[in-house]
């Protein structure tokens, strides 16, 4: 007969501090002589971007938590203190680092010979707004198509300049 085993799996937040120290003194010479600070730490305390703000990006970008929401949650999960003005840093930051492999998929997309079409609608204050997203197997999203755009029939797709084929497999028969 086997042993028996019992197993409880915990969900456990680390907060991870790197201290760096730093030196300087005067040379015999007369030289002032300093450590160098790594690149990038800029503070004497300093929440990186791929730390925290890796953690605090998706929580206010995809999950819509808000800032000040997410910055308490730091603080009672890891005891991590933020203010919410350094997790919107953090989403400028990442956006900054989007800017060119959006660019690229852009380009992409304007020498694609298909691309999908599609939207999706919400309200906003009580306003109705839509989401409009163009895709191929590999590559979305841009406003700007000159290949042949398959879309659901939407009056919006008809601004494209290009080539339409309609398709049915959403709508109901």
């Amino acid at each position: 007969m086997l042993p028996e085993r019992r197993q409880v799996v915990e969900v456990v937040i680390q907060c991870a501090v790197t201290e760096y120290r730093f030196v300087g003194g005067t040379c015999t010479c007369g030289r002032v002589q300093r450590s160098a600070v790594p690149e990038g730490i800029t503070a004497t305390v300093h929440s990186t971007v791929r730390g925290v703000g890796a953690r605090g990006v998706p929580l206010t970008q995809s999950q819509l938590l808000p800032y000040q929401g997410t910055a308490e949650l730091f603080q009672e999960l890891a005891g991590i203190a933020l203010s919410p003005g350094t997790l919107q840093r953090a989403a400028t930051v990442a956006a900054t680092h989007l800017e060119a492999p959006v660019a690229a998929i852009r380009d992409a997309l304007l020498t694609a010979l298909v691309a999908h079409a599609d939207e999706t609608g919400g309200r906003v204050n009580g306003d109705r707004h839509w989401l409009h997203v163009l895709s191929t197997a590999g590559l979305k999203p841009s406003a700007y198509f000159p290949g042949v755009l398959v879309h659901d029939h939407g009056s919006a797709y008809a601004r494209y300049q290009c080539l339409h084929a309609f398709c049915n497999a959403h709508r109901a028969s």
